[in-house]
């Protein structure tokens, strides 16, 4: 909506949808971050077991 508002001339749009895109960066970045832990830790459990990465050994 915003997208189509600013294609019809409204500028103000256009710094909104800029605004909202920083605030979701921000916002979904602790969720990647969660993500990220998340899948390293399954790829490890899955191809490494008992492989510690946080130890750098296995247990």
């Amino acid at each position: 909506m915003l997208w189509n508002a600013y294609e019809w001339g409204d500028k103000n749009a256009l710094d909104r949808l800029i605004q909202y895109n920083r605030a979701d960066i921000v916002n979904l970045d602790p969720l990647m971050e969660l993500a990220f832990e998340a899948m390293k830790n399954k790829l490890f459990q899955e191809h490494f077991p008992g492989f510690d990465p946080f130890t750098n050994h296995a247990s």
